[in-house]
């Protein structure tokens, strides 16, 4: 994403409404409040003018995404072993892109229900030990969580091609699952299931669906 991805989107958003636009759904992130992160500043900064726009919103604010097991593919195939910076045990929530999809759907089908509200879409509370676990027996070998210092972990995701302050804002969202913030650790997981009348996808359900790719 481009740096200046808050001016952007409230530029976005002003023409939607230049234009007539009757309903903007808006994707932002759990850490919104958090004004003090790299993502929370951005996104509060989008909130704040959404809000004020006098356009009928939703707000789908994200957690983690349960997808970026993808990241650790290459590692999981050729050694068995995902590799992070946040301890193995510490819980935090997080979201299958899949599941953020059904819920805007939802919301998209029925604005009047939803106009105004902000909503967390979260499929599951989880750890990276748990993650682990899921892959072994989705595999049927050992997959094991090897925590790394987060220099290290800063350095990797800059040799895969992410921009600094990307990856330094993910180091920021890192810490706060590391140091168990009630933020990517919240209790109420439940929106989902309130705009959908659905049950998320499980963890073990969706690392089951794409084991196939890690083999």
């Amino acid at each position: 994403g481009a740096e200046n991805r808050a001016e952007l989107t409230i530029k976005t958003a002003e023409a939607a409404k230049a234009a007539g636009v009757k309903f903007l759904l808006v994707v932002s992130v759990l850490t919104a409040d958090c004004v003090e992160t790299i993502f929370g500043r951005q996104a509060n900064e989008v909130e704040r003018k959404i809000k004020s726009l006098g356009v009928p919103f939703t707000l789908l604010r994200l957690p983690y995404f349960t997808d970026n097991v993808w990241g650790s593919k290459d590692s999981i195939k050729g050694q068995g072993q995902i590799y992070g910076p946040v301890g193995g045990s510490k819980p935090f929530v997080s979201v299958v892109t899949s599941d953020a999809g059904v819920a805007a759907a939802a919301i998209l089908a029925d604005v009047s229900q939803h106009t105004n509200k902000t909503y967390q879409i979260i499929s599951h509370r989880t750890t990276q030990l748990e993650i682990a676990e899921s892959f072994s027996r989705a595999l049927d070998k050992e997959v094991k969580y090897v925590q790394v210092p987060y220099e290290d972990a800063k350095k990797a995701f800059l040799s895969f091609g992410m921009m600094e302050w990307q990856v330094d804002g993910v180091m920021e969202l890192f810490k706060l699952m590391d140091s168990g913030s009630p933020v990517t650790n919240t209790a109420d997981l439940g929106d989902f299931e309130r705009i959908t009348g659905k049950k998320p996808i499980p963890l073990g359900d969706y690392i089951a669906s794409i084991s196939g790719a890690f083999k």
